[in-house]
């Protein structure tokens, strides 16, 4: 699980990298990628809250893994090293968009924000399902 302190110490970049998930083994063979572990950098984080920091708290990040255990997940039809999540966390609802790096060693969280439920609907037309929501 992720915590705070991991986030500000990303934030503050005493560590470059931290963990907060995995993709589901259909997202993995989409993407290509030989691991499933999904990290958020402080690059993407900084992205994050300069993109969506009016709607989107350090608090919000917290609910990450939970994206990614339980989400719907949907290929990115422009992108073929990015695949996109979709979940309602409580009242909630957050888009993610996953990119595996060129080698197809890594994946990261590209980006992490608030969505409305005409979003996802939006989203379905454009991609493909990978993994239902749980």
């Amino acid at each position: 699980s992720v915590s705070e302190t991991d986030l500000i110490d990303l934030m503050y970049r005493r560590r470059a990298e931290l963990e907060v998930g995995t993709v589901p083994h259909e997202v993995k063979s989409y993407l290509g990628c030989s691991r499933d572990t999904v990290f958020l950098t402080n690059y993407s984080l900084t992205h994050i809250f300069a993109q969506h920091g009016d709607h989107v708290s350090s608090r919000d990040l917290l609910s990450i893994p939970e994206v990614l255990m339980w989400g719907l997940w949907l290929s990115d039809k422009r992108r073929h090293n990015f695949a996109i999540v979709s979940c309602l966390v409580g009242e909630a609802r957050y888009k993610a968009v996953v990119k595996t790096i060129e080698d197809r060693r890594s994946n990261y969280i590209s980006t992490f924000h608030r969505t409305a439920k005409r979003q996802t609907k939006s989203l379905l037309k454009r991609g493909k399902i990978l993994r239902k929501a749980w």
